[in-house]
């Protein structure tokens, strides 16, 4: 389903379950209603997103959030590629703590999950939010199954969504 865009700021995601972390997160942490979070389906499409978003009228920032996946280099080389061709100055490296720039029309962002350094995904920066002691999370790490009576409202809410992922076939698999 697609959903209606409505803001002048956009978070590029590479998918469903990554919208809906995004949006899940955002609301946890009463961040402002303020940005649509757009599900571009693939990475491949977000890519191609990159050139035409920022010829579209009234688009002030644009936030791009994706998985390293194996390897980070070739995932940061193709994105700054793309934003360096829509006018932005790029760094030769992706910074450890994010990417802000500007050009004269607009600002974008840079989040290469999990850290902006490693290889990995959504689901592993998920992870790190999940306090040691959560009682899940040895389970879910090497998939043990067993019967929990609560569960961390973060891992919840985040790894929740990602039932597709890894990850979240693991915690799914605590449940039976």
């Amino acid at each position: 389903m697609k959903v209606k865009e409505e803001f002048a700021k956009k978070l590029l995601v590479e998918g469903n379950d990554d919208r809906h972390v995004m949006l899940a997160l955002r609301d946890r942490h009463n961040l402002p209603k303020d940005f649509d979070v757009v599900d571009c389906g693939s990475i491949d499409n977000l890519e191609k997103r990159i050139p035409v978003i920022f010829k579209v009228s009234g688009i002030e920032a644009v936030g791009i959030i994706i998985d390293a996946d194996e390897n980070l280099q070739p995932r940061w080389c193709a994105l700054r590629s793309r934003l360096s061709a829509a006018g932005f100055g790029m760094p030769d490296k992706l910074p450890k703590d994010g990417l802000i720039v500007e050009n004269d029309l607009h600002k974008a962002g840079v989040w290469i999950m999990p850290d902006n350094s490693s290889s990995g995904m959504l689901e592993d920066f998920v992870s790190f939010l999940i306090p040691g002691e959560d009682a899940l999370l040895p389970a879910a790490a090497v998939g043990k199954s067993y019967s929990a009576t609560f569960y961390g409202v973060d891992m919840l809410l985040a790894i929740g969504f990602c039932v597709r992922s890894r990850r979240g076939r693991q915690f799914g698999e605590m449940e039976k």
